[in-house]
């Protein structure tokens, strides 16, 4: 249960835009913690400022648990009951939740408190997110948990320990259990800066409105129709007259274009008792509060194809391609590839100065500020695509365009960062696409599954009992099997069920059974490994 707010302590005041979050992981002492300033963000943004921050390697699962209900990413194989890609900060605060808790590794069991301390001005010539403090250093993965980290202590400090090289030889000489490095930690927020706010298009920049631009919002029933248009609305029922300020894009409110279903999206008033997501209004639910500018939408409104919006990165690169707000964004193949470059040749103005972040193996190994001087004679790279000339004092060498972050005020810096984000998306997609692809395994092939080599944080039994069939999959968290006899009674219940025979594995270490090098019960292939096929099991029985 994450911790409640305390009374004597003030809200959030949620106008302010940046937030200060402090992090610390429970059950260590002296404690080890972090201090970090950030945009308003999602929690999915928030677990990766957590990682960074912390320094943990993201080699595991994660969830953020709010007054006991959990949040992660389904993306990523959450089970959570919530999505944490649609939560933001802001919504918390407004809500009161100022304290939470982020669950790491649910095999180590490390657990972070979550404090919202309190919000801040923007100050000048600061980027966002950045660690202001900090005290001792993030333990090595799987390094035993909370309870298990002194031990491991234990055996790097003791040269007489009979574990002591071995520990020094897989951590390296590098690690000090007392040192935080701030320096570090915000070189690698730097580079996460570019994809906060950037995922599957959600990302909208702010409008500016005047204050003839607010909605007048009528009573009445709302619905879910026209998901597509680009400007928002509620779903539910307005109970009475509110006001609403859209903060997404820049279109001037006139009586023309709110006579249609239009979406807005907007801030909450606190007036209007509405939760802060995006609805639906129906017709003649908005009224132009002031009508003295008669400007409409740059297009007009299409209820089967809305209008591209310059605003939303997905329909800037639509444009690139002459696509429709219906078509899926494209791959990077290399006709795609030499597509936008055509585009590029014409959008990008040479030279011009940027930070270089090593994307590839192509270039200098250190980042720093590049002169970029021009697209390289064989622009295509199979990894990094378009790939371009830049200078560092007098040394000339290549580097990726996917690689460079340029200043907002250059004039490059929109199709660079498009460019990037392009490259980005299409390569998550394809990844979606190789990770959903089936595999056929023999009729009644049986195995134990664990997420890595490493750790037993979730544990599956699967069998096939027809050709062609999926694996029929439940799943267990790996303590509870130890520690709860109903999911001990489960299990037995299950494998009986389907016939299932255990492999061998004990039940605190229930992974693939090739860990253990144990036969499978059919052929000798794992179901959920396709790459370890044919490589165990000569002998098993069927």
């Amino acid at each position: 249960m994450a911790k409640k707010r305390s009374r004597k302590q003030k809200p959030l005041d949620t106008t302010l835009p940046i937030y200060q979050v402090k992090i610390t992981l429970q059950h260590i002492h002296p404690p080890i913690w972090r201090r970090v300033l950030t945009n308003d963000c999602s929690l999915d943004e928030l677990h990766d400022i957590i990682q960074i921050s912390m320094g943990w390697e993201d080699e595991h699962m994660h969830a953020f648990v709010i007054e006991g209900e959990e949040f992660g990413n389904p993306k990523h194989g959450s089970q959570a009951e919530y999505d944490s890609r649609f939560v933001r900060l802001s919504e918390l605060g407004e809500q009161g939740h100022i304290s939470f808790l982020y669950d790491y590794d649910f095999g180590d069991e490390w657990r972070h408190i979550i404090d919202l301390e309190k919000t801040l001005p923007i100050e000048d010539g600061i980027r966002y997110p950045r660690c202001v403090q900090g005290e001792r250093a993030c333990p090595p993965e799987d390094s035993g948990g909370p309870y298990g980290y002194p031990y491991f202590l234990d055996k790097i400090r003791d040269p007489d320990h009979d574990e002591h090289e071995e520990v020094l030889e897989w951590l390296g000489n590098d690690f000090d259990p007392e040192k935080c490095d701030l320096e570090d930690i915000n070189d690698s927020l730097h580079y996460l800066r570019r994809w906060l706010g950037r995922r599957k298009g959600k990302h909208v920049l702010p409008a500016a409105f005047g204050k003839g631009d607010l909605v007048h919002v009528k009573p009445g029933t709302v619905h879910e129709q026209y998901a597509d248009i680009p400007l928002g609305g509620w779903v539910g029922r307005v109970k009475r007259i509110g006001w609403l300020t859209p903060i997404g894009y820049a279109v001037h409110w006139t009586k023309p274009t709110l006579d249609q279903a239009h979406a807005v999206y907007f801030k909450r008033c606190r007036r209007d008792g509405l939760k802060s997501h995006r609805y639906w209004l129906d017709q003649d639910q908005l009224e132009a509060v002031n009508e003295e500018t008669p400007v409409t939408m740059e297009q007009p409104t299409d209820i089967v194809t809305r209008p591209l919006s310059m605003d939303d990165p997905d329909d800037r690169i639509r444009m690139v391609f002459g696509l429709t707000s219906d078509d899926g964004l494209p791959g990077a193949d290399e006709s795609a590839q030499r597509q936008y470059l055509a585009y590029l040749k014409t959008n990008l103005f040479f030279p011009f100065k940027a930070d270089y972040y090593p994307a590839t193996d192509i270039g200098p190994s250190d980042a720093g500020k590049v002169e970029v001087v021009g697209f390289a004679d064989s622009p295509l790279d199979r990894q990094a695509g378009v790939v371009c000339y830049a200078r560092r004092a007098k040394h000339r060498f290549l580097v990726p365009l996917c690689g460079l972050q340029v200043e907002p005020d250059n004039p490059n810096y929109q199709p660079v960062e498009d460019y990037t984000y392009w490259l980005w998306e299409a390569e998550e997609c394809e990844e979606e696409d190789d990770a959903l692809e089936p595999f056929e395994f023999p009729v009644g092939t049986v195995a134990y599954y664990g997420p890595d080599d490493k750790t037993t944080t979730k544990i599956a039994a699967g069998v096939i009992s027809e050709e062609g069939a999926e694996p029929i999959i439940k799943r267990w968290v790996a303590s509870d099997v130890t520690t709860s006899p109903k999911v001990r009674r489960e299990m037995e219940a299950f494998f009986k069920e389907h016939n299932v025979t255990r492999v061998g594995m004990s039940d605190g270490n229930m992974g693939c059974p090739h860990e253990e090098g144990i036969d499978f019960p059919v052929g000798g292939d794992c179901p959920f490994c396709p790459w370890w096929k044919g490589k165990q099991g000569s002998g098993a029985q069927e």
